[in-house]
């Protein structure tokens, strides 16, 4: 299930979809190498707002978040 999902991610490629570059196993664990994305995450945003992001920042983020997800419904993931 790990390698089927992995390759599925592989072929997204779209900007709001981290890339997967590579999946492997080694020392009987399954790893997968990913994109690295430069940025903070929700909490740094949170904190850099005070507790609370602004509506129209996080209507940005989650316009990314569903365009992402559209991509992938459209190449048949659910």
């Amino acid at each position: 299930r790990f390698r089927q999902e992995a390759r599925l991610l592989a072929r997204l490629g779209h900007p709001n979809v981290v890339n997967v570059y590579d999946f492997f196993e080694a020392d009987a664990r399954l790893w997968m190498v990913l994109e690295l994305v430069r940025g903070g995450n929700l909490a740094d945003e949170m904190k850099r707002w005070g507790g609370t992001v602004p509506v129209r920042r996080a209507l940005g983020f989650a316009r990314q978040i569903a365009q992402g997800l559209a991509h992938a419904h459209g190449q048949g993931i659910v």
